[in-house]
């Protein structure tokens, strides 16, 4: 019984994340990406041997299911980096806009005069 459960919450985790990820929703993307998780992990803690050839099935099903689920992640991650990446260039690019001469030093092109 919790094989089956366990499948089809696997079967919704996929769906979901086969959805985009929305930029402006990220946060209740990732809320309910890592519910779900929680209750596939909370449901294999319960699994118990042995098991009947039904479930047997749906584990090797599930296996290669949680591949999937793996490469999604990876995606998930990469473009989640790129938005990282992009921000911190446009930071950087609005300051020096706002502040063009931050960058260089206080003492280039100064002269001391040692003349007492």
């Amino acid at each position: 019984m919790s094989v089956e459960k366990l499948y089809r919450d696997t079967k919704q985790l996929i769906q979901l994340l086969e959805n985009p990820v929305p930029k402006e929703d990220r946060d209740d993307y990732i809320a309910n990406i890592e519910q779900m998780l929680e209750s596939r992990e909370q449901l294999m803690d319960k699994l118990n041997p042995p098991y009947t050839e039904e479930e047997m099935r749906l584990g090797k099903e599930l296996i290669d299911d949680q591949k999937i689920i793996d490469e999604k992640f990876k995606m998930i991650k990469s473009q989640i980096q790129t938005d990282l990446n992009q921000l911190s260039k446009t930071k950087e690019s609005n300051n020096k806009y706002t502040n063009p001469y931050q960058s260089l030093s206080n003492g280039d092109g100064m002269f001391f005069d040692r003349k007492k």
